[in-house]
């Protein structure tokens, strides 16, 4: 036939297989093979093995760009269902991050790092949470922000959860439960403290706080009045707001007369000389033989 042939039905049975499809050699002439074994110039960058694909050349895949920088690049938005796994290929969540890393360096570790490329002060990285199956309806009341203040990327970290009855976006701002300021005070309910620790609020201890007023005395040792300790107990914790500067190094604490005891640093190192100034908020634990200042 030298022309259009059309035809309504078509059947070649010489090595038919299902599956298998037509290939023509140089002379025209066609059979049936198997799909997993067709080579053209244009696929040899791609292996098939069983149901398995790969790439057969060394270099980087893109999809949506003609210049891939990595592995795999990836242009535009993408979905994923199932469990996704970085270092692992038995991811364990939804996304599991997995690495070894021995060393103790200042930057090492691992870690999931979250940046905001934005150089402006009063900016947010961070992560947000939503619990509701719909996603158009529900908004994303939660989460952990860090919020640029300063120079150097240094700023404070935030926890706010937004109760608003809405579906609104929590301000992360006004919602904030819980601010750690770059200069280490923490407020709770307080999204500017001014101290060490600055809670807004009532608040309940599961122990005890026992607090000893203003002190008095010369400032060694510094002299408080709590009622109902007769004893130094390992575990106590103590609070009063210093009355004068201490002016010597080490300075003591008597709870109701009883023989001072001397108050250091957590790390046990000496308090210097003007470390602790007049109207401070000086709290300490007892550890059985000192106080150790927690506030400082």
């Amino acid at each position: 036939v030298n022309g259009l042939t059309k035809t309504t039905t078509f059947q070649m049975t010489s090595g038919a297989t299902s599956g298998y499809i037509l290939e023509s050699d140089a002379t025209s002439n066609a059979s049936w093979i198997d799909p997993t074994t067709v080579a053209t110039a244009d696929d040899g960058d791609w292996t098939i093995d069983g149901t398995n694909m790969y790439s057969a050349v060394s270099g980087n895949v893109g999809i949506g760009t003609t210049s891939p920088a990595n592995k795999l690049s990836v242009s535009g938005d993408a979905d994923f269902s199932g469990n996704v796994g970085i270092g692992t290929n038995n991811p364990f969540h939804t996304l599991h991050v997995q690495a070894y890393d021995s060393t103790d360096g200042i930057d090492d570790g691992v870690f999931i790092s979250v940046r905001n490329t934005c150089n402006d002060t009063l900016t947010y990285s961070g992560i947000r949470f939503k619990n509701h199956w719909n996603a158009d309806n529900q908004q994303y009341k939660a989460g952990i922000a860090f919020q640029r203040t300063s120079s150097y990327g240094r700023g404070n970290l935030l926890f706010f959860n937004d109760n608003h009855n809405d579906n609104l976006n929590a301000n992360i701002l006004s919602s904030a439960r819980m601010v750690i300021t770059r200069d280490g005070k923490v407020g709770i309910n307080s999204s500017d403290p001014e101290n060490r620790l600055e809670v807004k609020g009532s608040t309940v201890l599961n122990g005890s706080l026992n607090w000893g007023g203003t002190s008095t005395g010369t400032g060694n040792p510094y002299l408080i009045t709590i009622d109902g300790i007769d004893s130094y107990t390992a575990g106590m914790v103590v609070a009063f707001q210093s009355h004068i500067a201490n002016a010597i190094v080490t300075p003591t604490l008597s709870i109701n007369g009883m023989a001072p005891k001397n108050m250091r640093h957590m790390n046990n190192d000496n308090i210097a000389i003007g470390e602790i100034t007049d109207a401070d908020l000086i709290v300490l634990i007892y550890n059985g033989s000192n106080f150790r200042w927690i506030s400082d």
